[in-house]
């Protein structure tokens, strides 16, 4: 009897395991032929790789959203930060021997961002649209800024000075702006004030003669 009952426990696991599995399968099945139709566009960067949104319903973890549709990268939902563009004046993808110009989409993609941007991000993003996979070990950017100087920038080059030199600065908004200058307006003027009084205490300093005259 003992036997049976574990036996019929060990079944009853089995299968909703089956019955889980099954249905994670398929929604990623149904998510797959989504992407492959043009009907999923919103996809989710999680630590640990890019899944689409349709099946990942929970909003833990996810670093990044990126839609193809519109062409936005955000990385967090409720940020107040404007969209920053990037300011380039040509992007050519090199993978292996493969080249693929970036112009178009660059100019159309809009980002959100409070921290870095990396390289890889980028290119998964432009992957995620043009349903172009890439090795990001075998994937270099060459990148012409609003200079007209020539970069090329390895994807794994996370955090370089060069990457983060042709990233768009952080928004500042007005307000921050003229505090800060009011701030140094006010320094000015205490640096002002302080040498004005030392200038007024220099002249108030009497020397005396070296010798002085005694009355006979």
């Amino acid at each position: 009897m003992t036997v049976s009952l574990f036996l019929l426990g060990l079944y009853h696991q089995g299968t909703e395991i089956l019955s889980k599995a099954a249905r994670v399968a398929g929604s990623l099945l149904q998510a797959t032929c989504n992407y492959l139709n043009g009907t999923s566009n919103e996809w989710y960067f999680l630590p640990f790789g890019f899944v689409p949104a349709s099946i990942y319903p929970s909003t833990h973890q996810i670093e990044w959203t990126y839609n193809s549709y519109h062409n936005t990268l955000v990385q967090t939902l409720d940020s107040h930060t404007p969209a920053l563009k990037l300011n380039w004046l040509s992007t050519v993808l090199h993978i292996n021997n493969k080249e693929y110009v970036l112009d178009d989409w660059i100019r159309t993609l809009t980002i959100t961002r409070d921290d870095d941007l990396s390289p890889a991000l980028l290119i998964n993003c432009w992957s995620i649209s043009h349903r172009v996979w890439a090795r990001n070990d075998a994937t270099t950017l060459h990148i012409i800024d609003n200079d007209g100087e020539s970069h090329a920038i390895p994807v794994r080059a996370t955090g370089s000075d060069e990457w983060n030199a042709l990233l768009p600065r952080p928004y500042v908004r007005e307000d921050e702006e003229d505090e800060d200058e009011e701030e140094d307006e006010d320094e000015e003027e205490e640096v002002a004030e302080d040498e004005h009084q030392e200038h007024e205490e220099h002249e108030e300093i009497v020397e005396e003669p070296l010798f002085a005259h005694k009355d006979d």
